[in-house]
């Protein structure tokens, strides 16, 4: 029965082998989005005055690089050298910093997310109301299907004695908040228009794509990139709900700017993580650029159609990435059973030469060295020692580290002499298991 201390002491190895393994595995991963954006930057660069919605999806496809990790992209000779930098200067205290700080920024962000939630439990609601109800059916109107109604109507309307912007989150629960100033003196035309800002932001999904890239940005927190990419999206989700807006409220360009100006005086322009916000009264650069872009907005009949149009091309791309990074990924594991020979100081003797495969086998976990062929290896490889351990179904996972496995200490008098290190036991197995499927 393995003691507390023993426990910890195998633990803590795992611990270390994990921290440079998931370190040399996520800056991969990182290397390969930077690789990719500035060719996602330059598509969303010609496409950004045409359709904001477009301009989303083409940064959504960013989504997709964490799962680039396993891509036999990443072991071609072209990209090797990356390999051999990152496994040399990858040590045990830069993964425990890099994993820290990023547990760390997720921990802030469950904390604000519970905080709002619970603040939100505090706001009066507003159950039944014309408008509400009026700006569903303007929303939802040349929908297909009813499933976005439905989607809607269970949102829930909070209103809060703050002066800030509106702002819509929630992705099983969806939910909306307004001030209580806007709620109460603005005439029904404008506060259509602003739930009808927010419900867009629901229907779209938009708060799932704020979700994700923060995700990322807490995952690679490292890379200031994702934060520019992630700001580009926040402003194009902007200009969707915009064109949107004009299009379903019944409202005209001028009057949703004035809207926008008339918001500048009422709110404190305050962020919500994890949030749609209507408006944010500090940043007068999108303020401005959403004003432009309204300005050289048209309102065409089959927007709709081409709305469905774009989602669907969009589908099909994310499948096909998904189904490229699929066929070129590499297994999540795989078991050695090749037999590495160390000495009794633990320096490796040999390892890929015939002679060794020749002279262990491996059957049920266990050796079987054949005595010839291991006198004949222990006089060409000069071993002296009286031990020598063999290792065996090690498992192995890119990039190129592996752990775990057995070992068989092999008397070099007596080959039927083998005491085997690794032990079965319920450790070893939840180790094992953490190995193969959660690293």
């Amino acid at each position: 029965m393995a003691t507390v201390q023993e426990i910890l002491v195998v633990f803590k190895n795992f611990l270390d082998f994990a921290s440079i393994y998931c370190l040399i595995k996520c800056l991969k991963a990182m290397l390969c989005g930077i690789a990719v954006m500035p060719f996602i930057l330059f598509i969303h660069r010609l496409l950004k005055n045409k359709l904001a919605t477009t301009s989303c999806y083409v940064m959504l496809l960013l989504a997709l690089m964490p799962l680039m990790g396993m891509s036999r992209l990443f072991y071609q000779k072209y990209f090797a050298w990356v390999t051999v930098v990152l496994s040399e200067y990858a040590k045990v205290a830069y993964g425990y910093i890099y994993f820290g700080v990023m547990f760390a920024l997720a921990g802030v962000f469950a904390i604000k997310m519970f905080q709002m939630k619970k603040n939100l439990k505090s706001c009066a609601q507003i159950t039944k109301s014309d408008i509400i109800a009026k700006t569903i059916n303007q929303v939802t109107d040349k929908d297909k299907t009813t499933f976005q109604r439905k989607y809607l109507e269970q949102t829930k309307i909070y209103i809060v004695e703050t002066d800030e912007s509106p702002f819509s989150g929630g992705l099983l629960n969806p939910y909306i908040v307004m001030p209580k100033i806007m709620w109460e003196n603005w005439d029904e035309k404008r506060i259509t228009a602003v739930l009808c800002h927010e419900m867009m932001h629901i229907k779209s999904g938009h708060i799932l794509w704020i979700t994700i890239f923060k995700v990322l940005t807490i995952l690679w927190w490292i890379n200031p990139l994702i934060y520019l990419c992630e700001a580009i999206l926040k402003e194009d989700i902007e200009h969707a709900c915009d064109e949107r807006c004009i299009l379903y409220a019944g409202i005209s360009k001028y009057e949703y700017g004035c809207l926008l100006l008339a918001m500048i005086e009422q709110i404190n322009g305050s962020q919500k993580a994890v949030a749609a916000s209507f408006l944010n009264k500090t940043d007068f650069t999108l303020l401005r650029k959403r004003l432009s872009y309204i300005a050289c907005r048209n309102k065409s009949n089959n927007y709709c159609d081409r709305q469905r149009l774009k989602f669907e091309l969009f589908c099909i791309c994310m499948l096909l990435m998904v189904g490229l990074i699929c066929t070129t990924s590499y297994p999540r594991y795989t078991i050695l059973h090749e037999v590495t020979l160390f000495g009794e100081d633990f320096r490796t003797i040999a390892y890929e030469e015939p002679l060794v495969q020749e002279a262990f086998k491996i059957e049920n976990g266990r050796l079987l060295v054949d005595k010839s062929k291991f006198e004949e290896l222990v006089a060409s490889e000069n071993i002296t020692d009286e031990y020598v351990y063999a290792s065996f179904d090690t498992i192995m996972k890119l990039p190129g580290m592996g752990g775990l496995g057995n070992v068989g200490m092999v008397n070099v008098a007596d080959s039927d002499d083998i005491f085997y290190l690794s032990e079965d036991t319920l450790c070893n197995r939840i180790l094992a298991f953490c190995l193969k499927y959660l690293i």
